[in-house]
C-alpha cells in the first residue's frame, strides 16, 4: 500500500516537472512568435511612413511642374504657336524664357548646382561690307538665376541673323547683350566658332559675371 502511495506522488511529481517544461516552452514560443510580430509590424509601418514620404514629394514635385507648366504655357508666345520667320532683324524681343527647375526649392530638394551648355551649329549672318555669308558654331554656356532661355525662340532669334550684315564680334556681343537682358544669369559665356576667311579663322568671345 505505502509503495501504491509511493508510486503516485513520483507520477504525479513527474507529470507536473513535464507540465511545467511544457508550459514554458509554449510561452517561450509564444513570446518569440509575439516579439517577430511586433519586428514584422514595425518594419511595414515604417516602409508605410516612407512610401507615404515619397508620395507627398513626388505629389508636391508634379504640382510644381504643373504650375510651371501652366504659367510658362501661358508666357510664351513662340512655344506651340504658327511660327512667324525673320532672317534680317535679329530683335532682342523674340526671346523669351522660362522658369529655372534649379532655383526652385520644391523640385531641387538637394540643391543641386545647375548650368546650361547650348551649340548652335547652323548660324549664319552676312558680312556687312561685302555682303557675303558668313557660318559659325555659336557656343552659350550660362549659370541661370531664376529664368532659363526657350529654345524656340532661341533658335527663332539666331536665325534672324541670317540676312543681317554685321561683323563677328558684333553678333557675339549682341546675342551676350540680348541673353543678360533677358535672363539676368549669374554667369554667361558666348562664343563664335566662325569658318576661316581668308584662311583666319576668327572665334570672338564675350563673358560675363554677374557682380556679387
Amino acid at each position: 500500500m505505502n509503495k501504491e502511495v509511493s508510486d503516485g506522488k513520483a507520477a504525479r511529481s513527474r507529470r507536473s516537472r513535464s507540465e511545467i517544461r511544457a508550459e514554458e516552452a509554449t510561452a517561450g514560443s509564444r513570446r518569440s512568435a509575439y516579439k517577430l510580430n511586433k519586428e514584422v509590424s514595425n518594419g511595414k509601418a515604417a516602409r508605410s511612413r516612407r512610401s507615404r514620404s515619397e508620395i507627398r514629394a513626388e505629389e508636391a514635385t508634379a504640382r510644381s511642374r504643373r504650375s510651371a507648366y501652366k504659367l510658362t504655357k501661358h508666357e510664351l508666345e513662340q512655344l506651340g504657336k504658327k511660327t512667324t520667320y525673320t532672317y534680317d532683324n535679329p530683335d532682342g524681343k523674340i526671346l523669351e524664357s522660362v522658369p529655372n527647375p534649379f532655383a526652385d526649392r520644391r523640385q531641387n530638394r538637394h540643391d543641386v548646382s545647375g548650368s546650361i551648355h547650348i551649340e548652335a551649329p547652323e548660324f549664319t549672318c552676312l558680312c556687312p561690307i561685302t555682303g557675303q555669308p558668313d557660318f559659325a558654331t555659336i557656343i552659350i554656356d550660362y549659370v541661370p538665376s531664376e529664368r532659363l532661355v526657350e529654345s524656340k525662340s532661341l533658335k527663332l532669334y539666331l536665325g534672324a541673323f541670317r540676312q543681317f550684315g554685321e561683323f563677328h564680334e558684333a553678333c557675339v556681343n549682341r546675342i551676350a547683350n540680348d541673353l543678360i537682358d533677358l535672363l539676368d544669369p549669374s554667369y554667361l559665356k558666348v562664343q563664335g566658332r566662325f569658318t576661316p576667311r581668308g584662311g583666319i579663322p576668327l572665334w570672338p568671345q564675350a563673358e560675363y559675371r554677374k557682380e556679387s
